[in-house]
């Protein structure tokens, strides 16, 4: 069991796999109280809040992945393309493609030095390896045509991969996603097992697959 705690909240939240953990704080203060504890949380900086599992603590910004803002999570941020950079480049040395590979990369740099040897005056450049090849072609994750919801998907998933977090963390989701998308939302991160966490700002009607706190303005837990 996975518990977040701030000084905001009258008791721990729970996170858990199978269902979305929907956190609505009313009033503006509470919320923008936590939501800056997370931030700087998510940061690895002195922070409210507590992440615990089996009531152990866990270092935030290790263990989960705080998504302040969900229309500019990119599955092809520079910490995520390394990793994809550096797993292809594990492949292409593999038994079932290193002769290949390696055949690939000595012939692209015989050429490149003919081509040198082409220019009037006297040029070097560093030689193609699996890992610069694979950089050379832009490798990364394809978000064209596909909607936010599937972007946010393709996202968690490579995280997850990339660095193996489970705990998704979103700041006001609900104000870029339709119903039917959160619906989907979750039951792919249900079907991952990823730990959903939403924190909102104002109430909206509960969908399926949701667990839900409710604090109002008046800094009263109704829910």
């Amino acid at each position: 069991m996975t518990r977040l705690v701030h000084p905001v909240l009258e008791e721990p939240i729970e996170i858990n796999s199978g269902a979305a953990t929907v956190l609505v704080l009313e009033n503006a203060k509470a919320f923008r109280d936590l939501t800056f504890s997370l931030l700087d949380a998510s940061l690895g900086l002195d922070s409210d809040v507590c992440l615990s599992r089996e009531y152990t603590p866990l270092v935030f910004s290790k263990s989960a992945d705080l998504i302040s803002f969900p229309p500019n999570a990119d599955p092809n941020s520079r910490r995520i393309l390394n990793y994809i950079h550096q797993q292809l480049s594990d492949i292409a040395v593999s038994e079932n493609y290193y002769i290949k590979t390696s055949n690939i990369c000595s012939e692209i740099n015989r050429y490149i030095l003919e081509i040198l040897d082409e220019f009037p005056c006297n040029l070097t450049a560093v030689e193609i390896d699996p890992l610069s090849l694979i950089k050379a072609v832009k490798a990364g994750a394809d978000i064209t045509d596909i909607s936010l919801a599937e972007r946010l998907c393709d996202y968690m998933e490579i995280v997850s991969l990339c660095s193996k977090i489970e705990i998704f963390i979103f700041i006001s989701l609900k104000d870029y996603l339709e119903r039917e998308e959160l619906r989907e939302f979750y039951k792919f991160a249900a079907y991952k097992g990823y730990k959903l966490m939403l924190v909102e700002s104002h109430e909206r009607d509960k969908i399926k697959g949701e667990v839900k706190t409710v604090y109002d303005c008046d800094y009263c837990r109704i829910i």
